[in-house]
């Protein structure tokens, strides 16, 4: 009998219960096979089918002698495993390690917040808890801790971090050092100017306003800054903004610093420095935002021969803070580039006075959009928000003494997803043109642009797409929703093809005009010659004059190109047909003209009236009784979107991403003969 004289048969031992927690992972097993080589032993890790990562052979664990078999080794191995973690919580090498809490309980690798008593010591893995087992421990809210009374949370603590009692009272943080003061900063402190009003004055404005630092270069022209001064004391609120003027050391830079404290006086929102040497415009911008201005508000950019008008930094504000994605935001102007308004003026060559802007301004601002998307803003008030300083710095030094750095700062910006915009309900008067004088000032223009179009090829291209199609119909007919004279003036396009009898209604119109009513030929390029020819003594234009708008427009025939569209488009709020295309019934007429078909669909979807050729009399009273009724902002920029639309779409409207050689060939050398360069520029507008 099996056994018997034996006694009873030795029972296998039990294995040690194993860890099986959820959410722990088990470790691979991990075993290492002697070999001899030279005289030294060896040890190379093996997987759990026996296999030597590094040299790829297969090497069974059972045949190797000296060797525990592979079961065994399994088993050694994932108990000195488990028990390593523990030897290094013993030693204090835990990731948490045991902190005191002022005036409260010992923290150790786990916690609990609100308990009195010390952190109980996780067991170890496979030990039994006596009086429950692990679904209990789950249900308690940890594996092998009691549930804390009252509901208290249990919280891993991260070496170096304090973790406060419920009922200890918070630390009061200590108030940070204030820098040392520069010696060469004035400040005056004393009671504050009398002067100031509402909104519009610059009074008072809401406290969530993010408070602004304005910054005011100064080198030489000295009544412009006076005007600028007296213009910042008029409309600036000094409980929430500032104001610092940094002198850069111009040619009569004590008697300027004279006047600037003399204007100051102790008004407490005015800050003046003086640069112990003269560091150009870039420069000067550069160490009053980066050193001077300790603040840490928006800065405001604002030349010395501005005059700001009241509400302009409210609004601008108010646009920097409705969209995070808004780095820059720049003032309308009337002498300002593409922030100049109007942009396009019915006379070009008539001088914009600065009150013809302020009653155009305050006619149309509410009719625009608030703010305008551009490519880029104008320095001369360069509105940018802090955090673009902290993360961007500001202008680049390889553009001092000054021109074209702003557009440097803002297609820099830009290219990490921030926008420069135009704050269209913002004006501030520019001078302009006072930095620098004789051929220095057109000489860093030209040599900066080359920079700009090296380093940002797609420039060009941006500011010609943002001026065709980016700017709102609006903004760019400005001019004619309130005429400055008593003139009429006309565009007459006329069709592709100049026959006889387009000639004859052309010179009856031109006949018919009376002295308040001018008008100018639109043709297309290969028409210029024939055009002069036919007639002498009138105004033609190749597609339209830039930066000109008409007060009415006249498509004398049926218009049979998207090019033609396109500039009747551009040129004029109010549109009048003359003879357009006929519909026919016959297929063959349908056939032959579908395209002119097309267009003329389009421009009876937005024209103001259509008529039949009576005579040049007839039609001189249609446009004049058309030009008397009043523009709809909302039809206009239906109009205006679609037709340029149609243009990109169709290839009319190609803007490069790319510069040509010839063009920074050209830039070169103009920025070393600036005066040839402009003679030539002059000959090629009057060709």
């Amino acid at each position: 009998m099996e056994g018997a004289g034996r006694g009873p048969a030795p029972q296998r031992a039990r294995p040690r219960a194993r860890c099986r927690r959820p959410g722990r992972v088990r470790r691979r097993a991990v075993l290492t096979r002697a070999v001899h080589r030279g005289g030294r032993r060896l040890r190379h890790p093996l997987d759990h089918r026996g296999v030597r990562p590094h040299d790829g052979g297969v090497h069974d664990a059972r045949q190797a002698r000296g060797r525990e078999p592979l079961r065994r080794q399994r088993r050694a191995h994932r108990a000195r495993a488990h028990r390593r973690p523990l030897r290094r919580r013993r030693r204090g090498r835990s990731r948490g390690r045991t902190r005191r809490v002022r005036g409260g309980p010992r923290i150790g690798q786990e916690a609990r917040r609100g308990c009195s008593g010390p952190a109980r010591r996780r067991p170890r893995c496979g030990s039994r808890q006596r009086g429950g087992d692990r679904a209990s421990d789950r249900a308690r809210g940890h594996r092998g801790l009691p549930a804390p009374p009252g509901g208290a949370v249990l919280v891993r603590v991260a070496r170096g971090v304090r973790v406060a009692r419920s009922d200890e009272r918070p630390r009061r943080r200590r108030a940070a050092r204030e820098p040392r003061p520069d010696p060469q900063r004035i400040r005056r402190t004393p009671a504050p100017s009398p002067r100031g009003g509402g909104a519009e004055a610059g009074g008072p404005v809401s406290a969530t306003r993010r408070p602004v630092t304005i910054v005011v270069p100064i080198y030489d022209d000295l009544p412009g800054l006076e005007r600028c001064i007296e213009a910042l004391l008029e409309t600036v609120d000094f409980d929430v903004d500032r104001v610092l003027l940094a002198n850069d050391v111009g040619p009569r830079v004590d008697r300027i610093e004279a006047r600037v404290l003399e204007l100051v006086g102790d008004h407490p929102g005015f800050e003046y420095a003086r640069n112990d040497r003269n560091l150009g415009f870039v420069g000067n911008c550069n160490r009053a935002v980066l050193e001077l201005d300790r603040t840490g508000n928006d800065v405001l950019l604002l030349n010395s021969d501005t005059v700001p008008l009241p509400g302009f930094l409210d609004e601008m504000t108010a646009v920097l803070a409705s969209d995070d994605s808004i780095g820059v935001v720049c003032a309308r102007s009337d002498n300002a580039t593409i922030a100049s308004f109007p942009y396009a003026r019915r006379n070009p060559r008539a001088n914009l006075a600065p009150r013809r802007s302020r009653e155009l301004h305050g006619r149309t601002k509410y009719l625009l959009p608030r703010h305008t998307v551009s490519p880029v803003a104008m320095g001369f008030c360069f509105l940018i928000r802090r955090e673009m300083v902290d993360r961007f710095g500001l202008f680049d030094d390889v553009f001092s003494p000054g021109y074209g750095e702003e557009n440097d700062f803002c297609l820099r910006i830009n290219q990490h997803g921030f926008q420069s915009v135009l704050a269209n309900r913002a004006l501030v008067l520019h001078t302009g043109s006072t930095s620098f004088s004789g051929d220095r000032g057109p000489s860093l223009r030209l040599e900066h642009e080359r920079i700009l179009l090296e380093r940002y090829p797609f420039y060009a291209g941006a500011v010609a797409l943002f001026l065709a199609r980016y700017r709102d119909a609006v903004d760019v007919f400005a001019d004619t929703f309130l005429p400055d004279d008593d003139v009429l003036r006309v565009a007459v396009h006329l069709p592709a093809d100049l026959t006889n009898q387009v000639v004859e209604r052309t010179r009856a119109v031109l006949a018919a005009a009376p002295d308040d009513m001018v008008v100018t030929l639109i043709v297309a390029k290969s028409q210029l010659r024939t055009a002069r020819q036919a007639f002498p003594g009138a105004a033609i234009a190749v597609g339209g004059r830039p930066r000109q708008v008409f007060d009415i427009a006249v498509a004398l025939g049926a218009l049979t190109t998207f090019g033609q569209l396109s500039a009747l488009n551009a040129n004029a709020p109010r549109w009048v047909l003359v003879d357009p295309v006929s519909h026919d019934v016959r297929w063959s007429h349908a056939v032959s003209n579908h395209r002119a078909s097309a267009i003329d669909r389009i421009l009876r979807r937005f024209e103001n009236r259509s008529v039949a050729w009576d005579g040049g009399a007839t039609l001189v009273e249609v446009v004049r009784e058309e030009a008397r009724t009043a523009i709809d902002p909302a039809a206009l920029r239906a109009r205006w979107h679609a037709v340029s639309d149609i243009a990109e779409a169709t290839g009319l409207l190609v803007h490069r991403a790319t510069v040509s050689l010839r063009r920074l060939t050209a830039l070169t050398f103009g920025a070393r003969n600036p005066r040839i360069a402009q003679r030539l520029r002059g000959l090629t507008r009057r060709a």
